[in-house]
């Protein structure tokens, strides 16, 4: 990013510094600052995170700003759109399968359920579905076609990507064929314990429009091979001949071990010659393999913070995302999956069903008690935790009770699932099933809750056998699967029917606090009672005043050193004075500091989450002399205000704080 700094006759300003702020930082961040070389410009980098969406900059010199939106696409984003139609040539009053692959820049397939739109260049020549969204980077949509007869275009756009298809419309033939109905889809491999076979019917009418009896009709089945067969023909599985009785005929398609979709084409040779005179399909039918697969399971969480220290029943929602280890979620429908929190939240209900599109979602609530005492389980500081606190009992002679990690509940979310495995590794069969030898990501056998995020079971005694972390507390719970009495840690073989499970974090914060000082400015190592600004010097005529300043420090934070909720408000002014940088700050969702998440060694790891704790709850601001065109001394008071918004219904409450100071 190049920004330019010029005087009021156009003219490029050197030495000017120029501050750069993001209105998302979770999107992404910038370099701090920087100062304008002699042709005026000053260069940061603005560096994307791992989300997609818009990021608004602001760069700004004193009351000087100037703005600029960035937008970061998903490396996944539709890139092209290759269409076919299964006919390309229809009689008049027919339809057509519109068949949308969907790849992105790499040219892999798009995740599965990127919506695709389709529309009629001419509505005169029929109708197109209007949407439909991909499984396995395909989607596809019905066309039919009007009395037009013509050149039908149908467009297809998804995201920026535009393509399109014409299909021929001819006039009404000798007999017509179309598709009537597949009773299920998507249909489970074969094994896995769904409905692994689907009917599926075609039309045949005569010129006159009635069902024409005793004519045969030749079925292909098209597709990745291997995924399935039709009926029982042992010579060409992928095709089979079948007569019509009363105008229907009926082809039945069977899953096999391997994932995909696949299309039922059939087809009527009216005369005899040879050459298949009509021609309809059905649309895309997904073969899926009705396990749910630990690569494939994710949680979400409609918000992370909530004010659960202080009230009760705060709610948010928690979803769980299913799918199969093909990427398949549609086969997934009706699948329980089972939520348990940590003490500080509870759930609505233990366990729900997954929706048509793998989603099983539940609502949670804050719902804390002290007798047993504090809120949430008490957990052993980290070392980063311990500095947090240490640093800010030095500058700001402040200690709270808790730590960070002292406000996160644990909810545990888990599902019965598969292993999820490498098929065709270490010389296997690529075969759609697991064979001994392949390689396979072995789980714990029992699930837990994590209260302590470390991802080991800690069962409070050094007594108990066979545990991975002995001794640690608190005493974590698992789901005793065997009913044994003792957890049981990974069983060194692939498992297919195991509970997978995730532990998802909340922070349940308290009332929030406001502490602030000023930063020493006689030298003397101490922080000041008050501020005092001096006259200052307009140096570059941009009527700052840049060579003296009080700086001020404010810190935010409940017993735990943990932010206010989402949509609280923090704002500060000065009477006297000049403030730089921004005065008013909203809160985004700010949820626990993950050490995972760091990179690098463990102390770099330490020492990134101790920052990233401390750039949430800790603010400074800078005031400078708003007139140095004048040496009056003018008593001056720098505010604080924090409106605290829990969420709940519960009301806003405001914090304020207030130092005193002179400027000249």
């Amino acid at each position: 990013m190049t920004a330019t700094a010029y005087n009021k006759s156009g003219h490029e300003l050197s030495g000017v510094k120029i501050d750069f702020s993001l209105d998302n930082a979770q999107l992404a961040s910038i370099t701090d600052s920087a100062t304008t070389g002699s042709d005026g410009t000053a260069i940061v980098t603005f560096t994307a995170r791992n989300t997609a969406g818009e990021v608004k900059i602001t760069a700004s010199s004193g009351s000087i700003t100037s703005t600029k939106t960035i937008t970061i696409l998903d490396q996944s984003a539709p890139a092209s759109i290759t269409l076919s139609a299964n006919p390309s040539s229809i009689i008049a009053g027919k339809t057509a399968t519109i068949t949308a692959v969907v790849k992105d820049k790499s040219g892999n397939a798009v995740p599965n359920g990127t919506s695709i739109a389709f529309s009629m260049e001419n509505a005169l020549y029929g109708t197109v579905t209007s949407q439909s969204t991909t499984n396995a980077g395909t989607a596809a949509v019905t066309f039919s076609s009007a009395n037009e007869v013509g050149s039908a275009k149908i467009i297809a756009t998804s995201g920026s990507i535009t393509e399109s298809i014409s299909i021929t419309v001819s006039p009404v033939d000798a007999a017509s064929i179309e598709f009537d109905s597949v009773d299920q889809n998507p249909v489970a491999i074969k094994a896995t314990g769904g409905v692994e076979y689907s009917n599926i019917k075609f039309k045949v009418q005569d010129t006159n429009g009635n069902p024409a009896t005793d004519i045969n009709v030749h079925f292909t089945m098209s597709g990745p091979g291997g995924i399935g067969y039709l009926d029982e023909n042992d010579s060409n599985p992928y095709e089979s001949d079948v007569s019509t009785q009363d105008g229907i005929e009926k082809v039945v398609l069977h899953s096999g071990y391997e994932a995909g979709v696949v299309t039922i084409k059939a087809e009527v040779d009216i005369d005899g010659d040879g050459t298949y005179d009509l021609v309809a399909a059905t649309p895309v039918i997904s073969i899926g393999g009705g396990v749910a697969s630990d690569k494939w399971f994710s949680v979400a969480v409609e918000k992370r913070n909530l004010a659960g220290w202080a009230y009760n029943n705060i709610t948010t929602n928690i979803t769980a995302y299913l799918a199969d280890r093909f990427g398949n979620y549609n086969i997934l429908n009706g699948q329980s999956v089972s939520f348990e929190s940590e003490v500080g939240m509870a759930v609505f209900s233990n366990s729900v069903s997954a929706d048509s599109k793998g989603l099983a979602t539940v609502q949670a609530r804050t719902q804390v008690s002290t007798n047993y005492g504090t809120p949430c389980e008490d957990v052993v500081p980290e070392t980063w935790e311990t500095n947090l606190k240490s640093d800010i009992k030095t500058r700001f002679d402040i200690a709270y009770p808790g730590h960070p990690r002292n406000g996160e509940c644990s909810v545990l979310v888990f599902t019965k699932g598969e292993e999820h495995f490498i098929d065709g590794s270490n010389g296997g069969k690529i075969d759609g099933l697991y064979n001994t030898g392949e390689t396979y990501t072995d789980l714990f056998v029992d699930a837990f809750r994590d209260y302590d995020d470390d991802g080991l079971f800690d069962d409070g005694s050094s007594s108990t056998p066979g545990t991975t972390d002995a001794g640690q507390n608190p005493a974590e719970d698992c789901v005793d699967v065997a009913n044994n009495n003792v957890w049981d840690g990974k069983n060194g073989q692939w498992d297919g029917d195991i509970n997978i499970f995730r532990n998802t974090k909340f922070l349940v914060t308290g009332t929030p606090h406001i502490i602030a000082y000023i930063e020493d400015q006689t030298g003397d190592g101490n922080n000041e009672s008050s501020f005092v600004v001096e006259n200052g010097t307009d140096l570059n005529g941009d009527g700052d005043s840049t060579d003296t300043s009080a700086k001020i420090h404010v810190l935010v934070c409940d017993d735990n050193y943990n932010p206010p909720p989402a949509g609280s408000v923090l704002s500060v002014s000065v009477d006297n004075g000049k403030l730089i940088g921004g005065t008013t700050m909203t809160y985004p969702d700010l949820g626990p500091i993950d050490l995972k998440a760091q990179t690098g060694t463990d102390a770099e790891k330490q020492a990134e989450a101790e920052k990233q704790a401390k750039d949430n709850i800790e603010f400074t601001f800078t005031i400078v002399d708003d007139d140095p065109s004048t040496q009056k001394l003018k008593p001056s008071e720098f505010k604080i205000q924090l409106t605290w918004e829990p969420g709940g219904g519960y009301p806003t409450s405001t914090i304020s704080k207030s130092l005193s100071g002179t400027v000249e």
